[in-house]
C-alpha cells in the first residue's frame, strides 16, 4: 500500500471512528484494524495507525463506565486535516 493510499484509509478510518463513537463493537473492530496496520507499516508509513488505535480503545473501553472518556475529538481533527492535507485533488 503506497503512502497515498494509507493516507485516504485514515481519512476514512478517522470518519468511521467519530459516526461510531457510541458503538463499542465498530469501535473495538476498528481498534483492531488500526493496531494490525501499525504493525504492518511499522517502519515505513506516514500515519499514526497505533494514535489511532489508542483512540478507539479509549472510548470503547470507558463506554458505559461511570467514568466514560469522550472521543478525543481535538486529536482526531488534528490527525483528520494533517492526512487531507496530503492527498490529491483528483482523488
Amino acid at each position: 500500500m503506497n503512502t497515498e493510499q494509507q493516507y485516504i484509509l485514515a481519512r476514512d478510518t478517522i470518519d468511521m471512528i467519530r459516526r461510531s463513537e457510541h458503538n463499542t463493537i465498530v469501535l473495538e473492530y476498528l481498534e483492531g484494524v488500526c493496531f494490525s496496520l501499525a504493525r504492518i507499516f511499522e517502519t515505513s508509513s506516514a500515519i499514526e495507525w497505533d494514535t489511532l488505535a489508542s483512540i478507539c480503545d479509549q472510548r470503547y473501553s470507558s463506554l458505559g463506565s461511570a467514568s466514560e472518556i469522550a472521543l478525543d475529538v481535538q486529536l482526531l481533527d488534528q490527525l483528520y486535516e494533517e492526512y487531507i492535507s496530503k492527498i490529491p485533488a483528483s482523488t
